[in-house]
C-alpha cells in the first residue's frame, strides 16, 4: 500500500510547506513530546516555518521512531495532517506522482 512507504526526503520536502502554521499541533500528533519541539526551535534561530516543519518531519522520521522501534509512514503523516485539519487528499495530491 503506498500509504505505507516510508518517507523520503523529497516526500518531506513536499510535504513541510502543506503543514503551515499548525507545526506544534502537527508535532504532537506525530506523538512527540513538547521537548522535542523546544529542542528543534531552540536550534532554528530564523523564522522560517517550512524549515522548522522540515526539521519536525525529519526528526519524527530520522530519530523519534528509531528510538521507539516504530516504522515512520506516510499513513502516520496522513492521519496528522488529518488531525490538523487537513485534509489527506492534499497529501496524496502532492505526492501523487512519487508514488
Amino acid at each position: 500500500d503506498k500509504w505505507d512507504i516510508v518517507p523520503t526526503e523529497e516526500h518531506i520536502d513536499r510535504l513541510a510547506p502543506l503543514i503551515g502554521n499548525s507545526s506544534l499541533h502537527f508535532l504532537i500528533e506525530l506523538d512527540m513530546e513538547f521537548e522535542t519541539w523546544e529542542q528543534i526551535c531552540h536550534i532554528q534561530a530564523d523564522r522560517d516555518l517550512v524549515r522548522l516543519n522540515k526539521n519536525i518531519l525529519e526528526e519524527w522520521r530520522n530519530q523519534f521512531c528509531r528510538s521507539h522501534n516504530l516504522k515512520p509512514t506516510l499513513r502516520k503523516i496522513g492521519q496528522a495532517f488529518s488531525n490538523v485539519g487537513k485534509h489527506v487528499k492534499m497529501v496524496e495530491n502532492t505526492l501523487s506522482d512519487l508514488f
